[in-house]
């Protein structure tokens, strides 16, 4: 709720100038901080945590400026706001992806909990940003209903039931059905954002 705040909006009241003068757009700002998320993702695996931390932080501050930086700028839109919702999940999900790299306490990471983890996050995003176009009005209801997608929830938990019972045959075959779907149902997380902010 700190966006709420009237101290807080006193802030981007005064600093109103200095983002007025920003040379990048809203949009630019918003992709820019994905794309250090993502340089901080690396970092992790090559164990330079302390900067990652950098690197995350700056990811973070560049997702605040862009929402700032459109309304000073007069530049605010559906889709705007649309993309900067979506960027925001992925940068989360990024930043949270990137724990299970180090070595926390009392926590080993297999393998297999990152392709369940893509694949929750997929699960989750092609219903999330179906609901969040029409929530900021970039499709309307009936176009939301009539997107498709790579891979339908119908399908996707066919293929996780067959990749149960696959598990009886092989854990390998379950391994190898999981990423298959954790796969597709990122791609069609991706087909659908790209589907709501193509026109």
């Amino acid at each position: 709720m700190i966006k709420q705040k009237k101290s807080v909006k006193g802030l981007q009241t005064m600093l109103t100038p200095l983002f007025k003068g920003c040379p990048f757009s809203p949009n630019m700002l918003t992709m820019f901080s994905l794309a250090i998320a993502i340089i901080g993702f690396i970092l992790v695996i090559y164990n330079y945590y302390e900067i990652a931390v950098i690197t995350f932080i700056l990811a973070i501050f560049m997702d605040a400026v862009d929402g700032m930086v459109a309304r000073a700028k007069g530049l605010s839109s559906n889709k705007g706001a649309f993309l900067d919702g979506i960027v925001d999940r992925l940068v989360e999900f990024i930043i949270l992806g990137s724990m299970l790299m180090i070595n926390l306490p009392f926590m080993v990471i297999p393998a297999y909990v990152w392709i369940i983890l893509v694949l929750f996050f997929g699960t989750l995003m092609t219903s999330f940003v179906r609901a969040y176009a029409v929530y900021n009005k970039v499709i309307s209801y009936e176009h939301a209903k009539a997107m498709g997608g790579l891979l339908e929830r119908t399908e996707r938990m066919i293929l996780i039931v067959i990749s149960l019972i696959a598990f009886v045959f092989n854990p390998l075959y379950t391994v190898w059905l999981l990423g298959l779907i954790a796969f597709l149902s990122f791609a069609t997380f991706l087909e659908r954002v790209y589907y709501v902010l193509k026109d």
